[in-house]
């Protein structure tokens, strides 16, 4: 008996020995998994940001930490990296990782005049219109990278204001090459400058919606802006380059050789300096961080056709209406001139090339039709088959879930009713195969019906049309724009 207790007596030993054995496994297990997950491998430029952030007491999470790393890996991945001497996201975790600079972590920004709320963690830096203001402690004058006639800079803003503020500045009394720095003013037009006063760039809604404002010159004589990717003038404006200026670039105020003015009310979520490079795979770069932090707007609004486009969307109100109310990152390639076949080719190097897929909706609307069909000699299956092509090109590129918004044809002088009717007629009736809704002006009962010549009808009517009967009037523009172009795509933004 004694024998078999004490047999007993060890099983039960061995067996609470086993249960505990595995009791202590098993979490080992758990925690060597965290570890791996904790410790990944990132690029050295990703890596020595961390390092940083860590030094200063301002660590990311192992989740915050991937996305970072995505966009950085993204630059990297496109080639521009090395073309930039900044890049602050300030939508990031903490206020102090945000003033660190992501291309060089042992530069960093600093603040004077701050405030409480001043920073928003995830969405950016919150000017308060008096004193708060940001020196990014970068002096282009200093850069090897930031050239006289090789340079770019560009800030992303995050919300609208209504009064003369200054988001982005770096300027000299005395020099006039390369004076850059974004101003907004609605009253009564806002102000984009690469140079001097004399020269300023005027185009209203530049500043009035969410979105990247770039600055670039790659020459001596000529400079571009662009908003979201894209030029938001027909070619880039002439103006001598002179000079960089020798001091630092302040953001949220005007900086007139350290006298400091125009102090801004906006939410700015980042901000870019260096060589002209591939603009847009720079913006695509921080925006998929961005919308991960949910700074950058959820749904996107591309914009192609000719100039009736041009005309009917890049305007103040459309901006800010698409830009404020609903949070959306519009993208305007509009182009005067533009057939539908010239648009086709130029997709993949303009709209194709925005990054949607970190958007939860995107839309396309295409208005163009009129240069195609009437300088391409009235050729029904030519214009439409153009139509159709560049469509499914733009769903091969940004995915089946695109929504494409197709305009039908206006009436032109010279061109004939029937043909004209004879395109817009085959464009209803297939345009589901191709797009996902029609949106048609060409069959509106005032602008859209032919003159056959009589005045006061049709392109003849001169409220809704200009003097050459092609073009509208700020009165015909936002006729179709109230009518026919606003509601549809507020339908599919909300």
């Amino acid at each position: 008996m004694k024998k078999l207790f004490l047999i007993s007596a060890l099983s039960i030993l061995a067996f609470l020995g086993c249960q505990k054995e595995q009791q202590f496994v098993q979490p080992q297990a758990e925690q060597s998994t965290v570890l791996t997950q904790s410790f990944r491998t990132y690029s050295s430029p990703a890596q020595a940001l961390f390092d940083k952030w860590d030094s200063l007491g301002c660590s990311a999470s192992a989740q915050d930490k991937d996305k970072y790393s995505e966009a950085i890996d993204y630059l990297i991945a496109k080639g521009v990296w090395d073309s930039l001497d900044c890049i602050f996201k300030f939508d990031v975790h903490h206020k102090i990782a945000a003033l660190v600079n992501w291309k060089n972590p042992q530069h960093i920004a600093t603040i004077s005049g701050d405030y409480a709320g001043s920073f928003i963690p995830y969405k950016g830096f919150d000017g308060n219109g008096t004193t708060f203001k940001i020196n990014t402690n970068y002096n282009p004058y200093n850069s090897t990278l930031y050239t006289l006639n090789n340079c770019m800079k560009g800030i992303y803003i995050n919300s609208n204001e209504t009064q003369s503020r200054v988001d982005l500045s770096s300027e000299s009394v005395t020099s006039n090459g390369l004076n850059v720095y974004l101003q907004n003013n609605n009253i009564p037009k806002s102000v984009l400058t690469l140079c001097n006063n004399s020269n300023d760039l005027y185009y209203s809604p530049i500043l009035q919606a969410y979105g990247w404002h770039v600055s670039t010159r790659v020459n001596s004589s000529e400079y571009e802006s662009l908003k979201n990717g894209v030029s938001i003038t027909k070619l880039p404006r002439a103006k001598a380059s002179a000079s960089i200026p020798n001091q630092n670039v302040y953001l949220f105020c005007k900086n007139v050789n350290g006298v400091f003015s125009g102090y801004s009310n906006k939410t700015i979520s980042g901000a870019f300096f260096g060589a002209k490079c591939n603009q847009l795979e720079v913006i695509n770069g921080l925006n998929i961080w961005g919308r991960y932090a949910g700074s950058v707007p959820s749904k996107l609004l591309m914009i192609d056709g000719n100039s009736l486009t041009k005309a009917a969307y890049w305007v103040d109100r459309a901006l800010r209406n698409y830009g404020s109310t609903n949070y959306v990152n519009e993208v305007c390639q509009a182009k005067v001139g533009i057939r539908t076949n010239e648009m086709y080719y130029a997709f993949p190097n303009t709209l194709g090339k925005v990054k949607s897929d970190i958007y939860t909706k995107k839309i396309l609307v295409v208005w163009e039709l009129t240069n195609d069909f009437y300088l391409g000699g009235q050729n029904v299956d030519s214009a439409y088959n153009h139509l159709v092509d560049y469509c499914n090109q733009a769903k091969a590129i940004h995915g089946n879930d695109l929504i494409i918004l197709v305009g039908t044809c206006l009436p032109r002088d010279y061109m004939t009713p029937a043909l004209r009717q004879e395109l817009n007629t085959r464009i209803r009736n297939n345009y589901t195969t191709f797009a996902t809704d029609l949106i048609d002006v060409g069959g509106d009962s005032i602008v859209g019906v032919d003159s056959y010549g009589v005045n006061g009808v049709g392109e003849r009517n001169t409220i809704y049309y200009g003097a050459d009967k092609t073009h509208m009037t700020i009165t015909g523009y936002n006729y179709v724009s109230d009518n026919y172009f606003y509601p549809k795509i507020d339908f599919y933004l909300n």
